[in-house]
């Protein structure tokens, strides 16, 4: 029998018979056509390749550097390195899912309030020289725990003054950038970026600048970031409102390994 038989278009229904074998249907590529189960965020953990991490202590908030426009040193958020060697022929890739902030105590109050965000990557180490300046979190796999080895390790901003290496000329590119409306900030705010979604799926509903104890959920997305072994992914953040006020906030980061 064949292995798979190119099918693009939907063959004939074939009723339920454990005893009759069928060909897998394939698309043009020799890629096979599956019927997706379950979401992939549910396989990816099933499979023990799903990660997620985030700041050291719960309920209380990290002080980041204030940054009201873009710096190459001064304005990062997370710096990700892919620890697996581009010489392992079976070296894993990290794919970016989305990353969370949990506005909290000290909030910015200046404008315009529109939260800034940018991912670059290459082979430069971008971690400060500073080890004080930033946390390394500690990734879960939500199947086994920590029990699974991940080839990602993932650092936070963890200083009002922190710095990180320069990009390099040639080696370090940028790869994504977004913007999230938030109005003035509210203790309780959810600012949410998520990667490899279609653009323009999330909602900005307008209003009073000021929502005084109104909480809320903002979002934005980049695009697909793929993160290859021996690479360094810096993401960037900068927020004009800050100018007195750095903003304070919990974090959650999730990505899949393979």
């Amino acid at each position: 029998m064949a292995e798979g038989v190119v099918a693009r278009n939907l063959p004939s229904a074939l009723p339920d018979n454990p005893n009759i074998q069928v060909a897998a249907r394939r698309g043009r590529y020799a890629e096979t056509i599956v019927d997706q189960l379950m979401p992939w965020r549910a396989k990816m953990a099933e499979e023990g390749s799903y990660f997620t991490a985030r700041n050291p202590t719960v309920g209380t908030a990290v002080v980041s550097a204030i940054s009201t426009s873009y710096s190459d040193t001064a304005s990062f958020l997370f710096i990700l390195q892919n620890t697996d060697q581009p010489s392992n022929p079976a070296g894993k890739s990290i794919f970016l899912d989305f990353f969370s902030l949990v506005a909290l105590a000290t909030l910015p109050t200046g404008s315009p309030t529109t939260l800034y965000f940018l991912a670059t990557k290459g082979t430069t180490n971008r971690l400060p020289t500073t080890a004080a300046q930033y946390t390394e979190m500690v990734p879960v796999s939500s199947r086994k725990a920590s029990g699974r080895t991940p080839v990602c390790r993932a650092y936070g901003v963890n200083a009002t003054a922190a710095t990180c290496i320069a990009s390099a000329a040639g080696s370090d590119y940028t790869v994504g950038r977004c913007i999230i409306p938030t109005g003035v900030a509210v203790s309780g705010d959810i600012y949410t970026v998520t990667f490899g979604t279609d653009p323009g799926n999330t909602i900005w509903q307008g209003g009073a600048a000021a929502r005084a104890t109104d909480n809320a959920i903002r979002a934005a997305t980049m695009p697909a970031i793929i993160i290859d072994p021996g690479e360094f992914c810096r993401i960037a953040r900068w927020y004009p409102a800050e100018a007195t006020n750095g903003l304070s906030f919990e974090w959650e980061l999730g990505w899949y390994e393979r």
